[in-house]
């Protein structure tokens, strides 16, 4: 599914990256742990394409992402890759359902099977309640959901997930950390998480610690 190589990466003169290998098969549950600063989220933005490494390469599903030119990157990423950061990113003036089928949009897919397929992941991810309900009217762990909802609305072949539940309390976080699990059990959806949280990373299929930009 994913194979990265030799994956060097600095800014200005620190060296944050030097030199990581990994390969993560189809249906993984990966999780990324590491100390603050030991590089997990900038190598979890160059595995995921919205960063460029200065050396190595990364390959998703056969495609050698390095050699696609800017537009055709964003294509790739619009039609195969899922996005969840911690802070949620959900568009203020749409309601969760509008959020969860922006990427299905962009991709100008049909709109009423987007809309069909948006309604089905919120139903799934328990929020058939709350789909005409804009973010402020939802609790932290209700928008994190609509983000879940939204990175999987174009069937994605890998999802990246930086911190998904580094902003809520620890209640809400159990129940995200068994959301994934049971999305990626049912869905046989490829994750690649960055999380603090070590009982999420040890139910993980694989933990990759992160020491001095290097996996141990």
């Amino acid at each position: 599914m994913l194979k990265a190589e030799n994956i060097y990466k600095s800014y200005n003169e620190i060296e944050v990256l030097k030199g990581i290998s990994l390969e993560i098969q189809k249906g993984d549950l990966v999780s990324i742990v590491g100390k603050s600063g030991s590089g997990k989220s900038t190598l979890l933005h160059i595995l995921g394409t919205l960063d460029l490494s200065d050396k190595g390469s990364v390959s998703i599903a056969n495609t050698h992402v390095n050699k696609l030119k800017q537009k055709e990157l964003a294509e790739f990423r619009n039609k195969n890759i899922g996005f969840v950061f911690q802070f949620h990113h959900l568009l203020a003036e749409f309601t969760a359902l509008e959020n969860a089928m922006i990427p299905g949009l962009i991709q100008k897919r049909q709109r009423s099977l987007v809309e069909k397929e948006a309604k089905a992941l919120l139903d799934y991810l328990g929020l058939s309640e709350r789909m005409s309900h804009k973010p402020a009217q939802m609790s932290g762990g209700e928008q994190q959901r609509v983000a879940i909802a939204r990175a999987l609305v174009n069937k994605p072949i890998i999802v990246f997930a930086d911190e998904p539940t580094g902003n809520l309390d620890t209640q809400t976080s159990d129940e995200l950390h068994t959301l994934f699990k049971q999305v990626n059990n049912d869905l046989q959806t490829t994750f690649v998480i960055v999380t603090h949280n070590e009982s999420f990373a040890d139910i993980c299929d694989r933990k990759l610690t992160i020491e001095d930009g290097l996996i141990l």
